[in-house]
């Protein structure tokens, strides 16, 4: 099958076959959705040369992905922002979501910043921090291990300084008091933890402590293996 660059797309026999048609030859790699207003703001990972066709048939793969083993995304939209990779591996086709609030500034998921800030004054023995300004961004990253609703802490990417810049340093069993506390009733919604059976990763993302509380808590899924779904499906048909 040739590749059509007019504004009429060819003919698939199934949402599998448009989706190769769309990674191969227009690397569409997935998308994001998140609520704006009365609906959803969603857009495509695609070549900016693509048809229109094969943007619409990728705006319905991510408005219609795939969720069958994902029930969380049936039930309840936990975290605000999902972002949607689409890879062809081993010849399957293979989907993970990620979960965030889109903007850090406007929508803190921590329900009670000042308390978790307190919280983990205590837990790294110190009395406070340097300015924001001053601070690259931080995150504590917890990874599901194997029983999946066990998390296991992943400190690289902490990098926080007292208020003499000294570097402040979090040890795996902090991290693990810390995880602790904001899973503790009322610092964040409870439904989120709902979520974690289909969830590798917890990530508590911020730019400082003692200023603005600016919090951002999200999540990275499991691979999704959607290649029989996508065979026994013609969504996209619908599309281009």
């Amino acid at each position: 099958m040739s590749v059509s660059t007019t504004d009429k797309a060819p003919h698939f026999d199934n949402d599998h076959d448009a989706l190769v048609f769309l990674i191969e030859n227009f690397n569409f790699s997935g998308g994001w959705t998140y609520p704006a207003g009365m609906g959803f703001d969603l857009d495509v990972y695609l070549d900016t040369k693509a048809p229109a066709w094969a943007k619409e048939m990728g705006l319905w793969f991510i408005a219609e992905a795939p969720n069958s083993s994902c029930h969380i995304l049936k039930t309840n939209m936990y975290l605000q922002h999902v972002d949607y990779t689409l890879q062809r591996r081993d010849g399957r086709l293979i989907l993970r979501r990620s979960y965030s609030w889109p903007e850090m500034s406007e929508c803190p998921c921590v329900l009670k910043p000042q308390v978790l800030e307190q919280e983990m004054f205590k837990i790294l023995r110190i009395n406070s921090c340097a300015s924001e300004g001053d601070m690259d961004p931080c995150e504590l990253t917890w990874n599901a291990s194997k029983k999946k609703l066990t998390f296991i802490p992943d400190i690289k990417d902490f990098c926080l300084e007292d208020e003499n810049e000294k570097e402040v340093k979090c040890s795996r069993a902090q991290a693990s008091q810390i995880l602790e506390i904001l899973k503790s009733p009322g610092m964040t919604e409870q439904s989120h933890w709902e979520a974690f059976e289909v969830i590798d990763s917890i990530i508590l993302s911020f730019t400082g402590l003692g200023g603005d509380h600016h919090y951002c808590f999200s999540g990275s899924g499991f691979d999704d293996d959607i290649t029989q779904e996508c065979l026994g499906s013609k969504l996209l048909s619908s599309a281009g």
